[in-house]
């Protein structure tokens, strides 16, 4: 009967040991699970960013094409003529600014995109290091808990000391 306590004690580090190293292993995973949503919706949120930024150069474009049809139609409708050389400058100089409006937004899109790819990364690496963590502290915990049973082994006179 004298033995049973410290069996006991033995059993119970180890099971807590265990316990406690399952729950940081399930406590990684889950932080894990988390880091990889937010870098799939980052990524949705980077392809958003250049198909809104494509769209948005398109409707520069088309602002530029309906000013310089405008331009063009009120010239011939006063009598200006359409083909002089201010009038073509004027609307040179307007489809020049149009497709320079355009690709500003094209590249503040893929700048905008290349802000949601990094966090991407960022949160997989996140996500990687709290399993890592989350295994890490499960195998110390279960070292710990094997630890202490075998004090408690040794302690007790259960386990024979070496050297001694």
């Amino acid at each position: 009967m004298g033995a049973a306590v410290p069996i006991t004690a033995m059993g119970m580090s180890l099971l807590g040991g265990y316990a406690a190293g399952e729950g940081a292993r399930r406590a990684g995973e889950y932080e894990g699970s988390v880091m990889d949503t937010n870098a799939v919706m980052a990524r949705r949120y980077a392809a958003d960013s250049i198909a809104r930024g494509r769209v948005m150069a398109g409707r520069a474009t088309s602002a530029g094409t309906e000013v310089i049809s405008t331009a063009r139609a009120s010239g011939g409708a006063s009598g200006f003529s359409v083909g002089s050389s201010s009038m073509l400058d004027a609307l040179s100089t307007t489809r020049m600014m149009s497709s320079l409006d355009a690709e500003t937004i094209k590249s503040n899109a893929l700048r905008e995109a290349l802000g949601y790819e990094t966090q991407a990364m960022n949160f997989t690496a996140q996500g990687n290091l709290a399993r890592m963590k989350g295994q890490n502290a499960e195998v110390s915990s279960l070292l710990g808990g094997a630890g202490s049973a075998a004090q408690t082994g040794y302690s007790s006179g259960l386990f024979p000391r070496f050297g001694a």
